[in-house]
């Protein structure tokens, strides 16, 4: 997600020649959001059909303008007045954050397939011809992460130690 502030009317004169007093909006502001957050937007705009709630309440969660009071922590500086005016009624915040899932060994693959395979493709292709070890070298010092390895022990191992016992309740 992040938020995309210009000026349409300097935009619209470029573009398409349009004199600056003939934009009708001067300045645009715009949401951006991808995947679940997007979902979330959306979820959000069905439930309540009210886009200025949705919209103000994304912006009134990410960005805040607050008055600066010496001696006490950020959280607790009062809201700009100009700012309390921009958000008006729409004051209640619409956090759009998802907990994380854990990264699966599909998503890891196809993120190499994407992302990463190019890379080590071209390193393979400079180590072949120079008859040099850089990418194995690099692969040999990587540190793996304690997800990563609970990952390979999860994948590595065998159905009976996957099987978890239930236990026996009384009276059964």
């Amino acid at each position: 997600m992040y938020f995309c502030i210009y000026q349409k009317d300097i935009e619209q004169y470029f573009k398409l020649g349009k004199a600056l007093a003939e934009t009708k909006i001067k300045n645009r502001f715009e949401i951006r959001v991808f995947d679940e957050r997007a979902e979330q937007t959306v979820a959000d705009l069905l439930a309540y059909r009210n886009p200025q709630r949705t919209v103000f309440g994304i912006i009134n969660n990410y960005l805040r303008f607050v008055k600066p009071i010496a001696n006490k922590p950020t959280s607790k500086w009062p809201l700009d007045d100009r700012w309390a005016q921009f958000i008006g009624k729409y004051a209640d915040e619409l956090r759009l954050a998802v907990s994380p899932e854990p990264v699966t060994l599909d998503q890891t693959i196809q993120w190499i397939k994407k992302q990463v395979a190019p890379s080590l493709k071209m390193l393979m292709a400079i180590d072949s011809a120079k008859s040099e070890d850089t990418l194995m070298t690099i692969i040999a010092e990587a540190k793996l992460s304690e997800n990563q390895q609970v990952m390979i022990q999860q994948m590595l191992a065998s159905p009976e130690e996957i099987m978890i016992q239930q236990p026996k309740h009384n009276g059964d």
